[in-house]
């Protein structure tokens, strides 16, 4: 059961392979490799990974196994679509992550395609949300991990409250103009 911020970093994967796609059939690797690289570190890391990380391990028991399958499914399947799309531009190191992880060679594997699965976020609206908390709790010298007692957040963001509520350890979400109490 994929949530909507599985679909969110599914639609930005497939942004990136089109963009890869295009840039690799003019024989330009430098522009493909950069946004590969930001895509992991800033988009992936940063926010996916922080919000879904608590659904895979689920140590409370707040998410259904259908919702657990589906972050390890949608990490699982970033992971392998990255894997590809760097093979043109790092062969040796992708070939050996591949094998060891998938026991196959990523080089006679076919191109990856778009999953198809769109979300009504943006990468702009993940960013815009966490950067506003983690400024709150860094401006007010909170942990990242300490609890905030509410934050009212804008409608759009509904679709993902349980885990922003999870990550940023937020007992109370309402909606309207962006604040925290």
């Amino acid at each position: 059961e994929l949530r909507n911020i599985d679909k969110w970093i599914l639609s930005e994967m497939d942004k990136l392979v089109v963009l890869a796609d295009d840039s690799y059939n003019k024989y330009d690797f430098h522009v493909p490799a950069t946004k590969i690289k930001h895509f992991l570190w800033e988009t992936l890391a940063s926010h996916y990974l922080e919000l879904a990380k608590k659904r895979v391990y689920d140590d409370a028991n707040l998410f259904s196994e259908e919702e657990k399958n589906g972050a390890v499914y949608t990490l699982n399947t970033v992971l392998q679509t990255l894997l590809k799309l760097w093979a043109p531009v790092i062969p040796v190191l992708t070939y050996k992550v591949y094998r060891d992880l998938y026991n196959d060679d990523i080089h006679f594997l076919e191109y990856p395609t778009q999953t198809g699965i769109t979300s009504e976020l943006t990468k702009a609206d993940v960013e815009e949300l966490n950067g506003f908390i983690w400024k709150h709790k860094k401006d007010n010298g909170i942990s990242l991990k300490d609890p905030i007692k509410k934050l009212t957040m804008p409608e759009k963001y509904k679709s993902i409250e349980k885990d922003i509520s999870i990550m940023h350890n937020i007992p109370e979400i309402i909606y309207g103009e962006l604040k925290i109490e």
